[in-house]
C-alpha cells in the first residue's frame, strides 16, 4: 500500500519536495490558500487542496488533509503578521485534530527558537526565543510534542536557500547593521528534503532536530562574496564593537548521525545558483 502524505502548506519548499517524494513512491496531497495554486499542484500529480489556516475549516476538508500516514506541517506565519496569538491558536487547533487519527506529524520549525544564544548550539540547547516568530514556534512545538509525543518530530531550519532563493539577494546594495563577524547558518532545500524523507522513511518520531550547513563563514565575508558571484551590488557592514562575538553556530551533527545523512551542501559557498 502506498504511503500517503500531505504537505500542509505546499509552498516553495513543498513544491521542490514533490518530485523526490514521488520518486520514492509516496501518494501526495498538498494545501494552498488559492484554488488556482491548488490546481497547479494537481497538474504535478499532487492532490491539491485549498486551505487557509485562519478560515473556517470543514470536516471533509480536514479529512482530506489529515487522513494520511504523514502530515508535514509547514505553514509559515508570513512576514507581515501582527496577530501572533491567532497563528499559534490555529496551528495548535490543527494539531489537536490529529488526536483522533493515526497521522504522524513532521513540524517544520526554525532555529530562531534559540534566540541570541552565543556559541555552539546543539539539538539539546535550550530554547530562548526573543522574536515573536521564535516565541510562536516554541509554543507550537511544545503543544505538538505534548499532544502527540510518540508520533511527531520537530525539524528546526536555519536560513533556507535553494534554487532562485538566496539571502544575498535581499542584502545586495544595503547597509547591513549588527556584527559582521557573526557566522552564517544556512541550509539548502535539497538537504532539508533529504532529511524529511529520512524522518518519514525511518519513522523517526518523538524527536527535536535541526539543520544547518557544517561550515559557518563570517557574514560580511560570505555575503560580499555571494553578491560578487551573483553580479549584484555589494552590501556594506558596520565595524562591530566586539568583532570576536560569533553569534549562534548551529551544529547539526547529532541530527545527521541519527538520520544517517551526509549533507549535499555542507558549505554555504556551494549554495549559489
Amino acid at each position: 500500500m502506498q504511503h500517503t502524505l500531505t504537505f500542509c502548506g505546499c509552498g516553495w519548499l513543498g513544491q521542490h519536495a514533490i518530485a523526490p517524494f514521488q520518486h520514492k513512491g509516496f501518494s501526495l496531497r498538498g494545501t494552498r490558500q488559492q484554488q488556482t495554486d491548488a490546481d497547479v499542484l494537481s497538474d504535478h500529480g499532487v492532490q491539491g487542496i485549498t486551505f487557509s489556516l485562519e478560515a473556517q475549516w470543514s470536516a471533509p476538508q480536514l479529512q482530506r488533509i489529515l487522513n494520511v500516514d504523514t502530515l508535514i506541517l509547514n505553514i509559515p506565519p508570513g512576514r507581515k503578521r501582527s496577530d501572533w496569538n491567532s497563528y499559534i491558536r490555529h496551528m495548535c487547533a490543527l494539531i489537536d485534530h490529529c488526536r483522533s487519527t493515526d497521522t504522524r506529524v513532521l513540524f517544520v520549525s526554525t532555529t530562531a527558537v534559540y534566540g541570541e544564544i552565543q556559541g555552539v548550539v546543539t539539538e539539546h540547547s535550550p530554547s530562548q526565543p526573543v522574536t515573536a516568530s521564535g516565541q510562536a514556534h516554541v509554543a507550537i512545538e511544545q503543544h505538538l510534542m505534548t499532544t502527540l509525543p510518540n508520533r511527531a518530530t520537530v525539524l528546526r531550519l536555519s536560513g533556507l536557500t535553494g534554487p532562485d532563493r538566496h539571502p544575498a539577494r535581499s542584502l545586495s546594495g544595503r547597509h547591513v547593521g549588527g556584527n559582521p563577524a557573526q557566522v552564517v547558518n544556512l541550509i539548502h532545500s535539497a538537504d532539508v528534503i533529504r532529511a524529511m524523507l529520512a524522518i518519514v522513511e525511518q519513522q523517526y518520531w518523538g524527536h527535536t532536530l535541526h539543520l544547518a550547513a557544517t561550515q559557518h563563514p563570517r557574514r560580511d565575508e560570505y555575503y560580499t562574496w555571494a553578491c560578487q558571484q551573483l553580479g549584484m551590488p555589494l552590501p556594506t557592514f558596520d565595524l562591530a564593537e566586539d568583532a570576536k562575538a560569533r553569534g549562534k553556530h548551529i551544529d547539526c551533527q547529532h541530527t545527521l548521525e541519527q538520520l544517517s545523512l551526509n549533507l549535499q551542501y555542507p558549505t554555504p559557498y556551494d549554495m549559489i545558483g
